[in-house]
């Protein structure tokens, strides 16, 4: 899906400079008649842009639904929809949110499927992402599935994880990065841990994210020596610290270009 939206983007991007050179050609600045209709051209544009926009995420919910029933639990459901997420962060853009552009679109194309697989999308989606974008998945979900459509098995837990927990970790002698560790309490399974590496020596953005067990195993598995030798430190860590930590890191991410991180950070984020 990737791919998908890169065209996308691209495609208006090459149909953007084929218009201002057409104007170049024309004889550069409009006149004053074409002046005057500006209003009309700046909204007819917008309208050929909210168009496209619709269309691509249409030919995106038909293809993302055919995956709706893999998701055996709330939290392959939350990774699932993370992944969808994640594929609209390819292309970063040089304004603006890209989740506010794509998740609204997103979430009308769905119910306008109206599938019980675009109902467990809606669902999933319903538990990442920012709030706004939370409540909008869940009353096109509601919708549907007050329409009778049948619900996925793990839709009463959706969004309901809660962290209970987190961790600071990092090497005694240097200070290359941290790695900020969260756990989190889900209804109806077991605690599971975000780990988040956020790398000093790139500015502070987040290089590494990995998903594992309860706390207390990833306590086990870390021990008390990096792989390099060097000791390692661990400390307890205010989960308003861990929230502040993870949201500067993602933001310097977010303003860096092409930035070499693991695959998992777009995937998890």
């Amino acid at each position: 899906m990737g791919w998908l939206i890169s065209f996308a983007v691209s495609e208006k991007r090459h149909r953007q400079q084929q218009r201002r050179q057409r104007r170049r050609a024309s004889g550069g600045s409009p006149s004053t008649a074409q002046r005057g209709s500006g209003a009309p051209r700046t909204t007819t544009l917008r309208g050929s842009v909210d168009r496209e926009l619709a269309t691509l995420m249409a030919d995106m919910a038909e293809i993302t639904v055919i995956e709706a029933h893999e998701p055996r639990d709330v939290l392959e459901a939350e990774q699932w929809a993370s992944c969808i997420v994640g594929t609209w962060h390819v292309t970063p853009l040089l304004e603006g949110d890209v989740e506010e552009l794509f998740f609204p679109a997103y979430v009308s194309a769905l119910e306008e499927l109206g599938s019980a697989g675009a109902l467990a999308t809606l669902r999933a989606m319903s538990g990442v992402g920012a709030a706004i974008h939370a409540r909008r998945a869940r009353a096109a979900a509601d919708r549907l599935a007050a329409g009778g459509l049948a619900e996925p098995p793990w839709a009463e837990d959706i969004g309901q994880s809660r962290p209970i927990g987190a961790l600071l970790m990092y090497e005694e002698a240097f200070e290359d990065g941290v790695s900020v560790i969260v756990e989190f309490a889900t209804p109806g399974a077991q605690p599971h841990t975000l780990g988040i590496y956020i790398d000093h020596n790139m500015g502070g953005l987040v290089k590494d994210v990995f998903l594992a067990g309860p706390l207390s195993e990833v306590r086990c598995k870390l021990g008390r020596r990096a792989p390099n030798g060097v000791g390692l430190a661990l400390r307890e860590l205010d989960l308003a610290e861990a929230r502040a930590r993870v949201e500067d890191a993602l933001e310097t991410l977010d303003h860096t270009y092409d930035p070499p991180v693991d695959g998992d950070v777009r995937t998890l984020r």
